[in-house]
């Protein structure tokens, strides 16, 4: 392995802290630290969703996490489609969800008692003014990472804009398993995305398309 001596991690989302948290863990005389430009309590969405196959890559991978979260965790075995009225339950299909806030605290936790620093509030203008004498810096801060901008010519990314909306809700309404419910409008199709993540809060996604919105925002504004 090669060994070294500092590594900054950009952005402190869940896929950012367990980064920090197992390279801290496989390395522990190497300094790793997290920049985080939002607040230390600052989330955006509500549920966090699990495959059983993805906590088994989690138990492999870092056993420790994975006894820290998976108590806290909603889980079920089936899978439900809501289609015109009708529902069609598909068995065998095992997840997991916790919520998102509780998720990033406990990953906080991990990481702190691994010896991973942490900075949150802390936004970045340039590269160089995370680590300059970074032997390796993660770029995991979203679609505007610092880090892919910066070296865009290297990564040379390219992005696909589609023309669907969507709106993530929360609700008190606890549903039995993850949900697919299409519901349709006069304007079309709506399709809801829905699941718990703790005994007492549900993830609520609600999508649709381009014109399906466009009508319904016309007659919103007519009802005004």
């Amino acid at each position: 392995m090669v060994k070294l001596g500092n590594i900054e991690i950009i952005g402190a989302g869940a896929a950012g802290l367990f980064t920090a948290i197992l390279l801290k863990s496989a390395m522990p005389d190497t300094r790793v630290r997290v920049t985080e430009q939002n607040l230390v309590d600052a989330t955006f969405g509500f549920g966090v969703v699990f495959s059983d196959a993805a906590l088994d890559f989690l138990q492999a991978d870092d056993p420790e996490t994975h006894a820290l979260i998976t108590p806290l965790m909603e889980r079920w075995s089936n899978m439900t489609l809501s289609l015109q009225g009708e529902r069609v339950v598909l068995d065998g299909i095992g997840f997991s969800a916790i919520g998102r806030l509780q998720l990033l605290q406990l990953l906080q936790q991990r990481a702190r008692d691994v010896g991973v620093a942490m900075r949150f509030n802390h936004a970045l203008d340039r590269l160089d003014e995370s680590e300059p004498d970074a032997d390796l810096i993660v770029g995991a801060d979203g679609l505007n990472s610092l880090l892919r901008r910066t070296y865009e010519a290297e990564f040379a990314p390219r992005l696909d804009y589609f023309s669907n909306h969507f709106a993530w809700f929360g609700t008190p309404r606890s549903f039995d398993t993850l949900t697919q419910t299409f519901v349709r409008s006069q304007h079309g199709v709506l399709n809801a995305h829905h699941y718990r993540y703790s005994p007492r809060m549900s993830t609520f996604i609600v999508e649709c398309d381009h014109d399906n919105l466009t009508a319904a925002l016309e007659d919103y504004q007519q009802l005004r």
